[in-house]
């Protein structure tokens, strides 16, 4: 797993819409929650508090470089998320080219038009 130290040298904008990025992880899934959770858990000035709604965070009390490092995971999640549509894609659309049952035994093969 790459570390989030090389996810935050992705991204070169300095300036991070708040309330984009705060509703960007609002639609992620847990796994990617949890490791959100992982890069403010390793900057102690960041209060994290737990009720029966999940875990809030004060985005406020949050430095610009820890921001820099969740946006360059959320960017990152959101192209691989991309990429693997783009993939799931071509692959849909190459199985009208392969057979995926062969119906008729005798006639196994490449046909050549």
């Amino acid at each position: 797993m790459t570390s989030c130290s090389s996810f935050a040298s992705l991204t070169p904008n300095p300036i991070i819409d708040i309330s984009k990025l705060k509703t960007a992880i609002e639609k992620l899934d847990v796994t990617h929650h949890i490791h959100i959770g992982s890069i403010l858990r390793q900057h102690s000035a960041i209060k994290l508090n737990a009720n029966k709604s999940g875990i809030l965070v004060n985005f406020s009390a949050i430095t610009e470089d820890v921001l820099q490092q969740i946006k360059a995971y959320v960017d990152y999640v959101a192209d691989q998320e991309q990429l693997i549509s783009k993939i799931e894609s071509t692959a849909e659309e190459w199985k009208q080219y392969i057979p995926l049952e062969n119906t008729n035994k005798d006639n196994f093969g490449i046909v050549i038009n």
